[in-house]
């Protein structure tokens, strides 16, 4: 086999392999976070349910409970969408099968 040839498909298999670990990382990654806003996104979930309307009553008037009540529902709402939109799972599967 010609040299040139040979360092040629040596270099293409060192890309490849950045590559593949490059894919692999950012799929690792995005598991990760997708992991911590899931449950994130829970945690804001109950404690809209439960802590505003049982101690949050206590301390606030209506209005500020009706206030506090959206801003949580907001964030939630944002996480949620960020989660259907940014962290597909089939994406994730193809990058680590890519791998």
């Amino acid at each position: 086999m010609d040299a040139t040839l040979k360092s040629e498909f040596e270099r293409l298999t060192r890309n490849a392999t950045i590559r593949r670990e490059d894919l692999f990382r950012s799929a690792q990654k995005k598991a990760r976070r997708r992991k911590m806003l899931n449950v994130l996104a829970g945690i804001l979930s109950l404690t809209s349910a439960a802590a505003i309307t049982a101690v949050i009553n206590k301390y606030f008037t209506s209005d500020g409970v009706q206030i506090i009540a959206a801003i949580i529902a907001a964030v939630s709402g944002i996480i949620s969408l960020l989660l259907t939109t940014y962290f597909d799972d089939g994406e994730i599967f193809n990058m680590r099968l890519a791998a």
